[in-house]
């Protein structure tokens, strides 16, 4: 659980864990100059395992109440109330559908890179918060094939850029299809355990180097066991092909 406060004015508190959560600034509480963030985290019932300490464990299924701050505080301006977007891909991989979170008032513009090239560009009018576009020439991503795009959002005061691939992942029975070809898991179990730092680490060459080690091993997937990973270990995984099935 985790409480804040600026310049004195409580925002409220959250619960929960793994996950960034945002908490919204009354007009007014911000002021020119130096702006005082005040947070308090509590972690109750952390016995451990069967009373006993667990040190380097953050699974909340042996801990209960796992708490504290592992990424940056922020303050944060949306000019234009752009916060974010998302995308889907298609099933039979033929399109892949920008959906964005605010800036319902502005217009946007989508772009797609490939590396420096713009490969496709669309505007969103006032009011339009979803576009699809077509995928056809694309590279698909797999883990023998990490191949990845970069989108762009932008709004006359705002822009956000998110890397991303044309990849499926879907069941017929109890047989799972990647890009629509049959695919088998051999896949490890990673439980949140950092014996040396406690908490998950935020430097994405640590990540890469335990997937470079599990696909050397013959690994094409990690199960993450009741938590979700930093940001930075799902971009180690987009960029070097590991299939990821977060809890």
């Amino acid at each position: 659980r985790l409480s804040a406060w600026i310049n004195g004015v409580y925002l409220g508190c959250h619960e929960g864990y793994s996950c960034e959560f945002f908490m919204q600034i009354p007009e007014g509480t911000l002021r020119a100059g130096e702006n005082r963030v005040t947070l308090a985290v509590s972690n109750n019932r952390l016995a451990g395992y069967m009373g006993r300490p667990v040190s380097g464990l953050t699974s909340r299924a042996a801990n209960e109440c796992t708490g504290g701050i592992w990424g940056d505080v922020e303050i944060r301006s949306y000019p234009d109330g752009l916060r974010g977007f998302n995308i889907s891909v298609s099933e039979e991989l033929s399109s892949f559908t920008v959906k964005i979170s605010g800036a319902e008032s502005s217009e946007k513009i989508v772009k797609v890179f490939d590396g420096e090239n713009e490969i496709a560009t669309a505007k969103l009018g006032v009011g339009e918060s979803e576009i699809t576009l077509s995928a056809e020439g694309y590279k698909h991503w797999s883990p023998a094939s990490p191949y990845l795009y970069n989108i762009k959002v932008e709004t006359p005061s705002q822009s956000i850029e998110r890397r991303f691939g044309i990849r499926r992942l879907t069941s017929k029975g109890i047989r799972l299809y990647l890009n629509g070809e049959p695919y088998f898991f051999r896949g490890i179990c990673e439980h949140c355990y950092h014996p040396i730092t406690v908490h998950p680490t935020r430097d994405k060459s640590y990540y890469k180097r335990v997937i470079r080690t599990l696909k050397e091993l013959g690994f094409n997937s990690i199960r993450f066991h009741t938590y979700v990973p930093m940001p930075e270990y799902m971009e180690a995984a987009d960029e070097l092909g590991i299939v990821i099935e977060v809890e």
